[in-house]
């Protein structure tokens, strides 16, 4: 069974919602964890695969994504794994 071309979207979608978390029971600023919620709702929402949304240079273009988010959607896009989110999971029992 072949994967839907927005599979992905999906996985960064929980990626972002699970740092939005991770923050959360850090005690982060409320803003920082809406920031993060809001971009998994949006690209949980697109009608295409982030992937490709990627590769054109167009994620600063969805609405919510600024500079930082751009940088570990990339990375996690590029190398499946993304190093702020496992600095958070190694900070937290």
């Amino acid at each position: 069974m072949s994967q839907s071309p927005r599979a992905r979207n999906a996985d960064v979608a929980h990626l972002l919602e699970e740092i939005g978390d991770l923050l959360e029971i850090k005690g982060d600023k409320g803003f920082r964890v809406n920031a993060y919620r809001s971009a998994a709702r949006r690209i949980e929402g697109l009608k295409e695969p982030i992937e490709l949304v990627h590769a054109e240079g167009r994620l600063r273009t969805i609405q919510g994504i600024g500079p930082a988010l751009e940088q570990k959607i990339g990375e996690f896009l590029t190398t499946g794994r993304l190093g702020y989110i496992d600095g958070l999971r190694a900070e937290l029992p």
